[in-house]
């Protein structure tokens, strides 16, 4: 038995390497071999000091430490693949955050005189800081000509070609336009102007960048805006890819040289190299939050039937889709992770009445609150990650979310203004409306301690 108390800080070891980053896998490697040869020098004088009996080929003493030694030999290769960053999101491609070289990036605006500026901002998700991406300690970050990094009234998704290659649409200088940003070098050059409108990035899949924009085109003697799915070329900065796409279509993603479609109640896969659009799987709704896994080729959405905001989550995978039995029957919301599946009911808090024409009801339709169910068993019983107990708003009118990544929950801290209306007949009435153009700081939410951080552009 005493052979057993060293292996222990081989595991110990081991679980330690399995959690590392690549960067300091090194220094671990070399760790692990001098403890490895610390714990043969135990063993030897373990077993000068114990009974001379040695343990009969086969038994458990014996397998024990020949799978130990096998591991050690093997490093961190020998883990399972599986429980590598069991509760993380890497390989999950996302239509609610853009993650890149461990960092989370989203587009933090400002009031800034009569306009309401933009920058990118990023969150190291191991280190927990956050900063803009302009690195010029004196940049003002107020005018769009001087600073690179900043937007007019811009708002886009984020586009990576590599960890230092970045794409964003920037208004400025006359108009939207897809700019790259190399981040290494501090460097920015306009690539693609629209001259129809604002192009939307939808990614970047083997040196190229994936947009859409609009194109005029005459159609039964009128002008029509044709949607066409465009590809930049990483390496040349030209259009090496343009073709028509139905009016209908929502582009999801391209990967492996096809374009996932949202096509009006159905997911649809186009062929980007012979034009074939193959059918997947219908669609009870409209699709609201996706998500594609990249380790098993599933593909997760939210299929939401806007007339009454409830919506259910769904399941692509190895030519089937299926519901997901989440424990409650509505759902507003919903993340996906490599081992848990995080969603919002549908139970609207209320909040006031809105100032649109009407005076519709102004709602929190998330309630406020975040569950959490194992992705394995989904319809188990659930666990509250977060309740906002009414102090934040979640989800309003699909132009909110939220995102976790481990135990950081990070969400966009909306203004909720009230305001007083004299009427006509001389009674005054309280409004409610959320301010989405001025200042839409990201917040930053520990679910351990509780721990609050407004990440602001200043």
């Amino acid at each position: 038995m005493k052979r057993l108390i060293p292996l222990i800080l081989v595991f110990a070891l081991l679980l330690s390497l399995a959690s590392c980053r690549n960067d300091a896998r090194a220094e671990i490697e070399n760790e692990l071999e001098s403890a490895r040869a610390e714990n043969e020098a135990k063993i030897q004088a373990a077993e000068e000091l114990s009974e001379p009996d040695e343990a009969p080929a086969g038994s458990e003493e014996n397998e024990e430490h020949a799978e130990a030694e096998e591991i050690a030999e093997a490093g961190q290769d020998a883990v399972k693949p599986e429980k590598q960053n069991s509760a993380g999101w890497d390989g999950i491609l996302s239509s609610e955050y853009t993650v890149q070289g461990g960092k989370l990036y989203y587009e933090n605006k400002m009031k800034k005189g009569r306009n309401t500026v933009s920058m990118p901002f990023y969150t190291d998700l191991k280190t927990l800081s956050s900063d803009g991406l302009c690195p010029d300690p004196l940049c003002a970050n107020e005018d769009p000509a001087v600073c690179k990094y900043i937007s007019v009234n811009s708002s886009t998704r984020f586009c990576f070609a590599d960890d230092s290659t970045f794409y964003w649409v920037r208004n400025v200088d006359g108009g939207p336009a897809i700019w790259r940003y190399d981040l290494s070098s501090d460097t920015a050059r306009r690539e693609y102007a629209s001259s129809s409108g604002e192009p939307i990035l939808l990614g970047a899949d083997d040196g190229t960048v994936w947009f859409k924009d609009y194109e005029q085109q005459i159609g039964n003697g009128r002008a029509v805006m044709q949607p066409f799915l465009k590809g930049l070329d990483v390496r040349t900065g030209k259009v090496v890819f343009s073709v028509p796409l139905p009016e209908m279509a929502n582009v999801l993603f391209i990967r492996g040289g096809k374009a996932w479609l949202d096509m009006l109640r159905t997911v649809t896969v186009l062929d980007l190299t012979t034009g074939t659009q193959t059918e997947l799987c219908p669609i009870p709704g409209t699709i609201g939050a996706w998500y594609y896994d990249t380790q098993d080729d599933s593909f997760w959405f939210s299929a939401i039937n806007q007339e009454n905001s409830t919506g259910s989550v769904w399941e692509y995978k190895s030519g089937a889709c299926r519901q997901v039995g989440l424990p409650v029957e509505n759902i507003y919301y919903f993340q996906l992770t490599r081992d848990r599946i995080l969603f919002s009911s549908y139970e609207p808090a209320w909040l006031g009445v809105s100032m649109a024409p009407d005076h519709p009801p102004t709602y929190d339709y998330s309630g406020g609150k975040i569950w959490a169910v194992d992705r394995e068993h989904p319809s188990g019983t659930p666990e509250l990650l977060y309740d906002t107990e009414g102090k934040y708003v979640l989800c309003i009118a699909w132009v909110s979310n939220y995102s976790v990544f481990g135990n950081q929950l990070f969400f966009d801290r909306i203004n909720i203004t009230h305001t007083t209306v004299e009427e006509e007949d001389g009674t005054v009435s309280d409004y409610i409306y959320f301010d989405l153009t001025g200042d839409v700081p990201k917040l930053r939410v520990d679910l351990t301690t509780g721990e609050e951080e407004l990440i602001r552009f200043e």
